[in-house]
């Protein structure tokens, strides 16, 4: 098992997207995964949460 950790830094929405889908992969295969929202990618939650976004919804329950 390795650790891995991903910080979202902008308020661009796909790029936050893939930060989730390549979490998701690395965590699938049994990996520690960590996401830490900074800069602008502080605003996505909720906007992520209010399109029921089930890429952030899976990374919630991780």
């Amino acid at each position: 098992m390795k650790k891995y950790l991903f910080y979202g830094m902008t308020g661009q929405k796909m790029c936050f997207v893939h930060v989730l889908l390549n979490a998701l992969d690395l965590k699938s295969t049994g990996n520690e995964v960590k996401i830490i929202f900074e800069g602008e990618s502080v605003k996505l939650p909720p906007v992520l949460d209010k399109e029921a976004n089930p890429h952030y919804q899976n990374a919630l329950n991780m």
